[in-house]
């Protein structure tokens, strides 16, 4: 009787743990397919943020359409400026000019030479001007294009990076879905995103 018991016991036992890898197998697999969905979603959702506030962009100013010096002069305040450093390391005949020009500029200040790049920390746009020269894109996009197209990327990422956190947070990622869902809808979000500041861009 006592081999009797002892045999039972181990079917159960072994009937528990095939039941337990059984489900466990099946928790992971949900797990897996679960977090596969989210990242798709999340990837998608991003980067349908960033094209939408670009196509939200084109249709409030026709940026396409209208002329460079228009597409300059509608960049506000500050933002023109900065842009301006862009541009001039984007034009100069070499990188090591360019950058030159920026640590001894005499046209910011009157009467004055000032390293512009420790004076209003350019390295968001150094960093962007130099793409543009190395990466051999110069033939199939204006500098200007490429520069707000950086910064419309930039917020697709920013939408990931909330989908991705609202995920973490609520411990699925229907959560990230909801935040995205508010984002998109809401008017005054888009109306600031397409300021198309390069440096509250890196910043958020």
């Amino acid at each position: 009787r006592s081999s009797d018991l002892g045999e039972t016991e181990a079917r159960k036992d072994a009937k528990v743990r095939a039941e337990t890898a059984t489900m466990l197998k099946s928790w992971l697999s949900l797990s897996t397919l679960s977090f596969f969905v989210g990242a798709a979603i999340c990837v998608y959702g991003g980067a349908q943020w960033g094209l939408q506030m670009r196509l939200f962009h084109e249709n409030d100013m026709f940026f396409s359409e209208i002329k460079e010096v228009e597409r300059e002069i509608s960049f506000r305040t500050e933002t023109g400026l900065y842009y301006s450093y862009y541009k001039q390391l984007v034009q100069a005949k070499s990188w090591a000019e360019g950058i030159h020009s920026l640590m001894y500029d005499n046209i910011t200040e009157h009467l004055r030479t000032v390293n512009i790049i420790e004076r209003f920390n350019i390295h968001q746009e150094i960093i962007l001007g130099t793409l543009y020269r190395v990466l051999p894109i110069q033939h199939l996009i204006k500098p200007i294009f490429f520069y707000i197209d950086a910064v419309f990327s930039l917020y697709g990422l920013f939408g990931m990076a909330m989908f991705a956190l609202s995920w973490l947070l609520s411990g699925t990622f229907l959560g990230g879905v909801v935040t995205l869902a508010f984002v998109f809808f809401n008017r005054q979000t888009k109306r600031h995103c397409t300021q198309r500041t390069l440096r509250l861009s890196i910043h958020l």
